[in-house]
């Protein structure tokens, strides 16, 4: 299906430096480049450790992009189309980094909304408006071969309600344990555009299916962008309707706003930890002094919505409070936000670090759309108390920094539906993300509770380091699905490039509790994953809930077992439509009904037993397990077996070769 060569795939990156690096060490070591970071991070790799602690991470990519080290140049460009990947300082002509960078996230972020030439996607046209609901039939193909019954996994690679001026990517990640033949696109009820194959999105690092909207194509105002992800055999899953309500099982239209003409509001005002409510916030001259005030006056000036508009945060420390108050104590209004973010940001015309360093239970502010970008929150918390309905949180190239890891604050979960986390960096807590909707770019760091817990979506993101603190019970996981009650199993799951190391817990934990009622998970997919876990403490991974259609795909779990189980407490577990191939196990174990079912291939063990055609066993002779390097050697049994590679990239977005490696990543 793909014919590259081994070769690894670039990415720029743009971060806040943390750290000072002096030019002479770094012309010492000429060979680094911002895309080496994606590759070693986390080993103990000596031409990236600059600071020499033992492991890359987040303080030497700091270090390296503090001298001046970058693959991409250009001048610094000022984007205000509203939601946070399009707001930010940028060198012009950047991409998206990838995991590694997001250490380093901050002030600096790349500009989302510049397409280079050449990156653009077929394009869409706008119609004049659905008519109804999109008729889809539920299968097409051969329903009685492998996988012909299941549904097409699919998923949006875009933040809805966006404000966009230049063209843009609009993304779907899609898999099928038969294949995906196509995704189609329509916009506004026009020609419908179908992608065939997977190509990587400059603007969002990922290989996926994309369109490329431009603006001048269409009027100012709203957009609705619905797809359709076509399985060769299978059930084909609409992406159409309203988002509320569906915001977690990922059905829904794209709703975009153009305003690249500019009649769509986008007032701003300016805050400073020494500015005044007395002042009107128009500049960074006369800045106000809270957020909440500042929202108040945007809602007022844009007619009663405060969506669109920017609240930029002069450089200094803040509390995260008073939401319906001013600094005077007084009542402000509560900004509505229907269909288009308030973002605040910290200011794109300043220098220097925004940080938030305390915060009550009512948070800065409460709205329904409510985008944070840019900012470090030191033992502090965006989350807030109470409820808005359908309200969602966006939090976007910001630094989340708990006080230890038995820290237990919640970063998304609370007061908002669901949160999505963009080239953000979380660590020194208990948690990672909780619930939250979708994360890409997201490295979290030094926990001691859970990485991820019930999040539908996750792209190119990571975890370095999960150990339980002292003197707490509780149980630890990488990754974590659950239902604890008969509503809203889990479905429509996509799981594509995650990586963590160093983690003494379980590397993953499926499971439905028996006042679910035994239910049926449906369209899981994990492709990529690597999970490190175990390190000794005994811990495995477990799928202990009944599932159709569960993929995974050029992924390794190492350290433990991963045992495919038959029973939850009383309840016999049933297995249908079941892909493992190209993957890397400690051991697998497979209850007898899940074995009968499943699509296995091109497996290997360390510990037996063999599961599929061609599967293998014994010592992977993976680079450096000491240092967190798992590529196979050249004397390795992964390498080269897989004659026809299924996906692009690997789990360090190293293009694969033909034939590919078993397992996560390539050489």
């Amino acid at each position: 299906m793909y014919d590259h060569p081994r070769s690894a795939m670039f990415f720029a990156v743009s971060g806040v430096a943390l750290l000072g690096l002096t030019t002479s060490v770094l012309a010492q070591n000429a060979s680094i480049t911002a895309s080496g970071f994606s590759q070693h991070w986390g080993t103990s790799n000596a031409d990236y450790d600059l600071n020499g602690d033992g492991v890359v991470n987040g303080a030497d990519l700091s270090m390296f992009l503090q001298s001046g080290g970058s693959e991409s140049t250009g001048q610094n460009v000022t984007s205000s189309s509203g939601g946070g990947e399009s707001n930010s300082l940028a060198p012009a002509g950047t991409e998206t980094p990838g995991a590694a960078s997001v250490a380093a996230a901050g002030p600096s972020a790349p500009n989302f909304m510049r397409n280079a030439a050449g990156t653009e996607g077929a394009r869409i046209y706008p119609g004049s408006g659905f008519a109804g609901p999109t008729s889809v039939p539920e299968q097409v193909g051969d329903a009685t071969v492998t996988g012909g019954t299941a549904k097409a996994i699919a998923r949006w690679d875009f933040i809805p309600y966006r404000t966009i001026t230049s063209p843009t990517n609009i993304a779907v990640t899609a898999f099928h344990m038969g294949g995906i033949d196509r995704v189609s696109f329509s916009a506004n009820g026009g020609a419908w555009v179908d992608v065939r194959e997977m190509k990587r999105n400059p603007q969002s690092g990922v290989w996926e299916y994309f369109v490329t909207l431009d603006p001048a194509d269409f009027a100012d105002g709203k957009i609705e962008i619905r797809a359709i992800a076509w399985p060769t055999n299978g059930q084909p899953r609409a992406l159409q309707g309203a988002i509320a309500g569906r915001e977690r099982l990922g059905e829904y239209s794209m709703i975009v706003w153009n305003n690249r003409g500019g009649t769509l509001p986008a007032a701003q005002r300016w805050i400073s930890p020494t500015g005044t409510d007395s002042n009107d916030g128009l500049s960074a001259n006369a800045p106000m002094r809270t957020i909440a005030k500042a929202a108040a006056s945007i809602h007022a000036a844009q007619g009663g919505d405060a969506g669109g508009g920017f609240i930029n945060m002069l450089p200094g420390e803040y509390s995260w409070s008073g939401a319906r108050k001013d600094e005077f104590g007084a009542a402000v209004v509560a900004p509505v936000t229907n269909e288009r973010w308030l973002t605040v940001r910290r200011d794109p015309g300043s220098t220097g670090e925004v940080t938030v360093t305390s915060n009550d239970s009512d948070g800065a502010v409460a709205t329904k759309l409510f985008s944070i970008e840019g900012l470090r929150f030191q033992s502090a918390t965006a989350a807030r108390s109470g409820n808005t309905p359908n309200a969602l949180l966006w939090i976007a190239n910001c630094d989340l920094r708990g006080d230890h890891t038995a820290d237990t604050r919640q970063w998304v979960d609370q007061g908002y539906v669901g949160g999505f986390l963009t080239q953000t960096r979380i660590s020194n807590s208990a948690n990672g993300v909780n619930r939250g909707l979708f994360v890409r770019d997201l490295h979290i760091e030094n926990i001691g509770k859970d990485g991820l817990v019930q999040v539908p979506h996750v792209l190119s993101s990571s975890l370095k380091g999960l150990t339980r603190p002292a003197g707490v019970v509780w149980h630890c996981d990488v990754m974590q699905f659950a239902q604890n009650n008969p509503g809203n199993p889990n479905q429509n799951v996509i799981v594509y490039g995650f990586k963590a190391f160093d983690c003494r817990s379980q590397g993953l934990f499926a499971r439905a509790a028996p006042a679910a009622g035994n239910p049926t998970w449906r369209d899981f997919a994990f492709v990529n994953y690597f999970s490190e876990f175990s390190q000794g403490s005994n811990h495995t991974a477990q799928w202990n809930v009944s599932v159709d259609h569960l993929v995974m795909w050029n992924s390794s779990l190492i350290g433990g077992v991963f045992m495919v189980r038959g029973y939850e407490g009383e309840a016999l577990l049933s297995y249908n439509n079941v892909s493992i191939k190209n993957s890397v196990f400690t051991k697998l174990t497979l209850t007898a009904a899940c074995a009968a079912v499943v699509d296995a291939a091109r497996n290997h063990s360390i510990t037996g037993p063999l599961w599929g055609l061609g599967a293998t066993a014994g010592d992977p002779k993976f680079v450096s397990t000491a240092t967190n390097d798992y590529r196979p050697r050249t004397d390795s049994p992964l390498q080269g077996k897989v004659e026809d590679p299924m996906l692009p990239v690997d789990s360090n977005l190293n293009l694969v070769a033909h034939p590919a490696n078993v397992g996560s990543f390539e050489d």
